[in-house]
């Protein structure tokens, strides 16, 4: 965590990090990558998310990648432990097999492992 707000855990801290890609069969199949920005409590036009956590990033990939982003409600951000929920993220372009593609990202995550499982749903110009 990069912190760059007030001193402690708080609004525009910054964290990112790097994790490997599993497929089905737990074969590692390319990398994740991500930067999240925690933003204000009630922050204009993210009234209705507690504590929201701007993020974004890249799903690399054998046949290409995949670009990501969308706001989180994190309201354990001061824990490293991943909670049981479900993020949402919009895909925002990708290249090669990937190029121009468009669509979700659901991640999700079960109490007590530390892994998320990512779920796709594309349409791609390519």
């Amino acid at each position: 965590t990069d912190d760059r707000g007030e001193p402690g855990p708080g609004p525009a801290d910054v964290r990112h990090g790097a994790a490997e890609l599993f497929d089905e069969t737990d074969a590692t199949n390319g990398e994740f990558y991500w930067t999240s920005t925690l933003m204000p409590r009630h922050a204009e036009g993210l009234e209705d998310t507690q504590y929201p956590v701007i993020v974004a990033g890249r799903v690399s990939m054998p046949t290409g990648t995949l670009s990501f982003s969308g706001v989180a409600d994190r309201a354990d951000s001061r824990s490293k432990a991943l909670p049981s929920k479900t993020f949402v993220y919009a895909i925002d372009g990708g290249t090669g097999v990937f190029a121009g593609a468009r669509g979700e990202m659901e991640a999700s995550t079960v109490d007590g492992e530390d892994r998320r499982t990512l779920r796709f749903t594309l349409t791609c110009d390519g």
